[in-house]
């Protein structure tokens, strides 16, 4: 399976900000295998697009996970 550390920014400057942040955490604390969507859900289409990456995400590395156990 893939390791990573990543965050997915999806909204405003300020969200591109805290996601360095939270990046620089990651980093910091050597945590392994983190995904983290950092979304601003003011308007429905934000939050159809979050649900809509965190669905791809999870169907990408579902089958990621099961070439390697094969």
């Amino acid at each position: 399976m893939h390791k990573f550390n990543n965050v997915i920014t999806m909204g405003c400057r300020l969200n591109s900000w805290e996601s360095n942040k939270i990046n620089s955490f990651i980093r910091d604390d050597k945590k392994k295998d983190v995904m983290i969507f950092n979304s601003c859900c003011v308007t429905n289409d934000a939050v159809k697009s979050l649900k809509k990456n965190i669905k791809l995400f999870q169907l990408t590395n579902l089958f990621q996970g099961q070439d390697n156990k094969q």
